[in-house]
């Protein structure tokens, strides 16, 4: 698989439903920070490498619009000089400077929103390797948890069909526990964030408050 359409793959990447579906989510866990922090290193290389294809390109830009100016007043000077075989010489040699200078443009724009592009990729898979690692701890010492207790609750039993429908049937179980949780957590810190939200608002009014009252006292 290419780095882009596995970068892809991390992006798109539901990071609970792919643990969900493997018999070992901590192995999974590890596995998916590690390829995810490749991921970012490897994309800010390409990054590196887009930004500095624009900067050579507009270096280009400038360098002919450069040129235009320059051929345009030698022209003017030959043209003083009565050397029109000099003037037309420099009139052709901008022109080549304006025809290059049209292709450079579009390649520019191309360049520029490539390197757009990637910025917004290189985001993304650091907020994917971020909410991962948030997730790698907890998700560990669930899974721990839950193999102690499924290892007890199987001493003395021999593994049958209905041993094995009781597993799955934990799986499911331990699956929405940890969804639940997860909506427990994120609802948690929205609640705190409101409140800090309306705190610093309130602070904000009062400030402008005192302001105000200064400001009519005054005048």
């Amino acid at each position: 698989m290419g780095f882009f359409a596995r970068v892809g793959d991390i992006l798109t990447a539901n990071i609970n439903d792919m643990l969900d579906k493997m018999e070992d989510p901590e192995k999974m866990m590890k596995q998916l920070v590690r390829e995810m922090e490749d991921a970012v290193a490897r994309s800010k290389g390409e990054l590196v490498k887009t930004i500095a294809h624009e900067k050579r390109v507009e270096k280009e830009i400038a360098a002919h619009k450069k040129k235009i100016s320059e051929w345009q007043a030698r022209a003017v000077e030959a043209v003083k000089q009565d050397r029109d075989d000099l003037a037309r010489r420099a009139l052709e040699l901008k022109k080549e400077s304006e025809s290059i200078l049209a292709a450079l443009d579009p390649e520019l724009g191309a360049a520029r929103e490539a390197s757009d592009a990637m910025k917004t990729q290189v985001r993304a898979i650091e907020a994917k390797c971020a909410e991962a690692k948030r997730k790698q701890t907890s998700l560990s010492a669930r899974q721990r948890t839950a193999v102690v207790q499924k290892s007890t609750a199987g001493v003395g039993k021999k593994p049958t069909a209905f041993g094995e429908f009781e597993r799955m049937e934990d799986k499911v179980a331990q699956i929405e526990a940890e969804a639940e949780a997860t909506m427990e957590v994120e609802s948690a810190e929205k609640i705190a964030e409101d409140e800090f939200t309306r705190w610093e608002s309130g602070t904000q009014l009062d400030e402008d408050l005192d302001a105000l009252k200064k400001e009519v006292k005054g005048s």
